[in-house]
């Protein structure tokens, strides 16, 4: 995460509140220094991801509307900076007197968490998948929010890691991940092998699009080595991944030969993502060499069957067409990222006291039948089954947490009978 500056606040920032038109100001104020300096003591060592998640949002609500408090303050002139610190960096660093500045740090923060809460999830497990997949979403539409802000700045001076080329880099990293998850959940599923190659063709381009973009001079020097790797072994592993699945569909053509040549490129490509990965951890590099292995044997056998039966010409991969892409994934925007103009309350007029009402003596109630009441009130009752409506509602709330659009989801639903696996393959193949 980032780190910021004490920035001091509550001396200056009340000295401009007028407590006649504003009566709660100075509390305000108060409590914006408060979650600004929990922000700064947040740690996911001390506080976990989702705590220091939860304190960002708290700091960027209440800067959001200071911000609007007071837009007509000249932050500059009256001394009110906010510096913070580059990520992969620490000691380069950039002060702004802008309120925009500071909610777009903060930002960052929250999107870190998120992709950490993320990368916590047990992709081993089919609900971990589902989580991470949603987190890394939502880390997207964080960073997307993040541009928005930044878009319209005035600062010209930023550290690397806010630079904008820096910032697309970060979501179209964060979709990859996202949909490598559901890459992971396909293969785990039984998805259709065609349907599989589409999945894992739209996540070699994210991590293409992810490379290029940090592949310029500024920020491969600014950038952690380590994210550079890790991007560049996903590259490799789904760009072997996509020709691996890609190679069934020329199988059943009996094009014996395509088939062959996109094996040959996905066992080359996953061999290169092995020998790249050695830093990685044990288990993800098994991960690496399981689809290695499994590219080298399916290549292997068809390359034989070729050269002793089929003989047929194998051209070059890049002659192929290419493989089609499925995006699953989108960037999901926070709610708690709408924060709305506050609206300040006029101190209370002072009114003459209400005229003595004379209150009614209260009419007896009928006796209640005690069985009746029993039958509600009895802590034995079973709460009703969930209704089908709301199991309808239930599944197609996962389909679009998938990135499927609602009326297609439930289009999908209803042709599956109500499941959502074949709701998803009915999505992903179009049909």
């Amino acid at each position: 995460m980032k780190v910021t500056d004490k920035a001091h606040l509550t001396k200056i920032l009340t000295q401009h509140v007028d407590k006649d038109k504003w009566p709660a100001g100075v509390s305000f104020v108060q409590e914006l220094e408060g979650w600004r300096e929990r922000m700064r003591d947040a740690n996911y060592k001390a506080n976990g991801a989702e705590e220091c998640r939860d304190i960002m949002l708290s700091y960027y609500k209440l800067a959001t509307q200071a911000s609007f408090h007071f837009q007509s303050m000249n932050l500059a002139t009256n001394k009110i900076s906010f510096r913070w610190h580059d990520t992969f960096s620490p000691s380069v660093s950039i002060s702004q007197s802008d309120w925009q500045y500071e909610r777009a740090c903060t930002l960052f923060n929250v999107a870190a968490a998120i992709s950490y809460m993320a990368t916590c999830q047990d992709r081993g497990d089919l609900v971990g998948i589902k989580t991470a997949c949603y987190f890394f979403q939502q880390a997207a539409g964080t960073v997307a929010k993040m541009r928005e802000v930044c878009k319209g700045a005035s600062w010209l001076e930023r550290t690397p890691d806010m630079m904008m080329e820096f910032l697309e880099a970060l979501e179209s990293l964060m979709l990859a991940q996202a949909q490598k998850c559901f890459f992971e959940k396909a293969v785990g599923d039984g998805m259709k092998d065609v349907l599989i190659a589409k999945i894992a063709a739209e996540c070699a381009a994210l991590y293409e699009d992810t490379a290029v973009r940090l592949s310029t001079p500024r920020l491969k020097e600014a950038c952690a080595k380590d994210w550079i790797e890790v991007v560049e072994w996903n590259r490799k592993l789904f760009d072997g991944m996509q020709h691996y699945y890609a190679s069934v569909a020329h199988a059943e053509r009996k094009e014996f030969g395509q088939q062959v040549s996109r094996l040959a490129h996905a066992t080359n490509m996953c061999a290169e993502a092995v020998i790249l990965c050695q830093k990685a951890s044990p288990v993800l590099q098994e991960q690496f060499k399981r689809a290695h292995k499994m590219a080298k044997e399916a290549w292997s056998k068809a390359k034989n069957d070729n050269d002793l039966v089929y003989n047929e010409k194998v051209p070059p991969v890049q002659t192929l067409p290419k493989v089609e892409r499925k995006a699953i994934v989108r960037p999901l925007a926070l709610t708690e990222l709408e924060v709305p103009n506050p609206v300040i309350k006029p101190p209370p007029a002072v009114a003459d006291p209400p005229p003595a009402v004379a209150v009614p003596t209260p009419t007896p109630s009928p006796p209640s039948d005690s069985m009746a009441e029993l039958s509600v009130t009895s802590s034995n009752a079973m709460p009703p089954p969930p209704s089908f409506a709301e199991a309808e509602e239930a599944a197609i709330a996962e389909l679009v947490s998938m990135g499927f659009a609602m009326e297609a989801a439930r289009a999908a639903l209803h042709k599956a009978n109500g499941s959502v696996e074949q709701a998803t393959e009915y999505l992903l193949s179009g049909a």
